[in-house]
């Protein structure tokens, strides 16, 4: 009985560790179509102009303002986005 007790005890404990997130899904979602939109911004500048290493800088930018308050998923998530669209919409010359 004590070791169905303690299997129990430790999934419980195991779940709620993996549940444990900084953000809620309306803040997740907010990032991903945050990412999405600031690197849009980044992508209809022309190659090698002010103003698009300008937008690229910004999208580093929030990602670390993000993790400084501590948003390390909405961070991740946001960056991850912002990559998606840079990586599939701009060739790397």
């Amino acid at each position: 009985m004590k070791i169905i007790l303690y299997t129990l005890v430790c999934a419980a404990v195991a779940l709620s560790a993996c549940n444990n997130s900084d953000a809620t899904e309306a803040e997740m979602e907010l990032a991903r179509a945050t990412g999405r939109a600031d690197a849009m911004k980044a992508v209809v500048e022309d190659s090698g102009s002010m103003p698009r290493e300008r937008a690229i800088f910004a999208i580093r930018g929030r990602e670390t303002m993000l993790r400084d308050a501590g948003f390390t998923t909405c961070a991740d998530i946001y960056i991850s986005e912002a990559e998606k669209v840079l990586r599939d919409s701009l060739v790397i010359e």
